[in-house]
């Protein structure tokens, strides 16, 4: 099996972690392609362990992550109280290696199994992309649906899309449709938002509607029970309204688990209530790229996955978030 593109960012340990034992290093290469890196020379590998070294004249950048100084070190502490990283814009992006290598699905020995991606069906919305070759979607959400740190939306190469126009151009290149998507989300905003903007939505034509809040809701620790409420307004306003629409309540990324306001009890809370709520109908299907994240945080390292080693993805987890979605539609 041949993995391309798995980032691996090296910190100040010097070492990058790669998700499987790798059979066969393909390539190292910098976000943008431009710069290519040599085994022996820049790096070298340990393949049991899945661990990439950097040798001491390398040519990759590596980069603090704590405990350092600058404005990018001034806002956020982890668990320990050690001051954390946090940038915005595409500087993790910039020391994010690409790596492409072979493997047979072990890690030190052992089998590791493949993240399969299969959220659930949305049953009227694949009849109306295989009838009438159209679909509207909506989507609420925080600044992650706002695209926060995909390349395409920092204006840096290579110019990554973020996940709602990953899905969009999947449905319409999959079933030759028009896809009509409207995005209302908002940075900063957490799961009472939805009830808000709501009736703009509702206004207009809608099949389905992507729900995706928590990260900030967990943040500033909304009670559980709360941000159910919140979703269930949504619900129960989309069913009077616009009851042939199909709901699709998606369960984030978990933020940097060092974070001191990762609060990751929430988040997990949070996917709770959202299984209770799918329980209510069909018509509501959940995407949980939150048990997804928590697994790749084991195999490698959050730094690997986030745009500002906080809370946002970077372009390879919007990826996820966009196959996650899109198996809804198979």
């Amino acid at each position: 099996m041949v993995i391309w593109e798995e980032p691996v960012l090296f910190d100040e340990s010097r070492q990058g972690f790669l998700e499987y034992s790798p059979l066969q290093i393909l390539s190292l290469k910098s976000q943008d392609g431009r710069q290519t890196y040599h085994e022996g020379e820049d790096f070298i590998v340990a393949e049991e362990e899945g661990i990439l070294r950097l040798t001491r004249q390398t040519r990759i950048p590596s980069l603090i992550l704590t405990n350092g100084s600058g404005p990018n070190f001034s806002r956020f502490t982890d668990l320990g109280g050690n001051t954390l990283l946090f940038a915005e814009g595409h500087l993790l992006h910039d020391y994010q290696i690409q790596v492409h290598y072979k493997h047979n699905y072990t890690k030190k020995g052992k089998p590791l199994h493949p993240i399969h991606f299969h959220a659930g069906d949305l049953t009227k919305a694949v009849h109306l992309l295989e009838t009438e070759r159209t679909l509207r979607i909506a989507l609420l959400g925080d600044s992650i649906s706002c695209g926060a740190n995909a390349s395409a939306i920092t204006n840096t190469e290579p110019f990554r899309e973020p996940y709602f126009r990953i899905l969009a151009s999947l449905l319409s290149n999959t079933f030759s449709a028009d896809i009509h998507l409207e995005n209302y989300s908002k940075g900063g905003e957490t799961s009472s938002y939805a009830k808000r903007v709501l009736p703009s939505i509702i206004d207009s034509d809608l099949d389905v509607l992507i729900v995706a809040f928590g990260m900030n809701d967990a943040t500033t620790m909304v009670p559980p029970v709360e941000f159910r409420k919140n979703l269930l307004s949504v619900i129960e306003q989309v069913h009077k309204y616009k009851p042939l629409c199909e709901i699709v309540l998606v369960a984030g990324l978990l933020p940097n688990p060092i974070w001191s306001l990762s609060n990751l009890p929430y988040h997990y809370a949070y996917l709770e209530e959202m299984h209770r709520l799918s329980s209510i109908s069909q018509q509501i299907q959940i995407v949980d790229c939150q048990t997804l994240s928590s697994t790749l945080y084991k195999r490698k390292r959050y730094s690997d996955f986030t745009g500002n080693n906080i809370n946002h993805p970077n372009d390879y987890m919007h990826l996820q978030y966009a196959r996650l979605l899109f198996s809804l539609f198979k």
